[in-house]
């Protein structure tokens, strides 16, 4: 009697074992940690918020398309988790615990464009974090405390977005992007950095590069442009600027909104403007003491928005604004 009444406990400890056991969504044998719903295109949205959980659940189905793992205590992803998900639209890992972006912990089934999201406790990120990305794919890592983009961290053909803001960032491996085609926009303020990196600098951006408040002048690159292709928006606000010799800008010919305010500018060459197709340009808050006749003479259309107040000006040369369109704002 005594035995077969252990082994039926036993048995019940089993099956109670068995039937309580753990997965994402949760099956016949497991039960759900996660909110999973079915989108109208049959594709699943994945979502778990402040999980005690150290790893991904297993059992992730291959049709999410939306996964969200925000304030779980996530310590580590394996890699090429992601790699089976060929519907995935976004990634969603803020607020984990998640020290180094190990390779290939970011790395994707590359169908689909993709929004990934992990800020907050990130201080290294390996070569090869994230291959595979989906064209127009984009990546948020702002928030961290990442020192050091080494070589070929990011592939893909185009990519929307790479926002690496207000990280500890001093150093860009020169081969950092060397697997992206082209990005649209590329954020990078509020970082340490003292130059436009050559990753930087060869990178095709299409849309804008923000690069303000950082440590930047241009005295290690003066005898060429600050940027091999040409943006339409260039943001530089509030580095170490100095002086602007007409070779950082005049190749620049899609440049259309460029912002150096509050940098310590206190010369302008003639026709470092000259070649762009300038439209507005933010320069308030430096050491100009001169405006000259053909300092803001863009050549390609004409400039709309001069913002250059708070400056020590104490001479203006004729037809200094003569370049400006017509109702133009100074």
């Amino acid at each position: 009697m005594t035995a077969l009444l252990w082994t039926a406990i036993l048995i019940l400890q089993f099956v109670f074992e068995v039937t309580t056991s753990q997965s994402a969504c949760g099956n016949d044998s497991s039960v759900a940690v996660c909110s999973c719903r079915t989108n109208v295109d049959w594709t699943l949205t994945v979502t778990c918020k402040g999980l005690g959980l150290r790893s991904l659940p297993d059992g992730i189905p291959v049709n999410t398309s939306y996964l969200t793992m925000v304030k779980c205590g996530i310590e580590e992803i394996q890699p090429n988790t992601f790699t089976m998900l060929s519907s995935l639209s976004l990634l969603d890992f803020n607020y984990n615990n998640i020290d180094t972006i190990e390779e290939d912990m970011l790395s994707l089934n590359g169908s689909t464009p993709c929004m990934i999201y992990l800020t907050v406790g990130a201080t290294e990120i390996a070569t090869g974090s994230s291959r595979n990305l989906g064209n127009s794919s984009s990546l948020y890592l702002s928030d961290n405390s990442i020192t050091t983009i080494p070589s070929r961290v990011f592939q893909s053909h185009s990519l929307n977005n790479v926002q690496l803001a207000s990280n500890k960032l001093q150093h860009i491996h020169p081969e950092a992007f060397a697997e992206v085609g082209s990005v649209l926009c590329v954020t990078l303020n509020k970082n340490r950095l003292t130059k436009i990196p050559l990753a930087v600098y060869r990178l095709k951006i299409e849309l804008s590069l923000t690069m303000s408040v950082n440590y930047i002048d241009f005295r290690s690159h003066p005898n060429r442009s600050v940027l091999a292709h040409s943006p339409k928006r260039l943001l530089l606000a509030k580095n170490s600027i100095r002086y602007i010799s007409k070779k950082y800008f005049c190749g620049l010919k899609s440049l259309k909104e460029l912002f150096i305010y509050l940098n310590e500018i206190s010369y302008i060459e003639d026709g470092s403007f000259s070649g762009t197709s300038l439209q507005v340009i933010y320069i308030y808050g430096n050491r100009l003491t001169k405006i000259t006749s053909e300092m803001f003479n863009v050549h390609i259309g004409s400039l709309t928005y001069l913002y250059i107040f708070n400056n020590p000006i104490e001479d203006m040369e004729h037809g200094s604004l003569s370049h400006l369109a017509p109702n133009s704002t100074v």
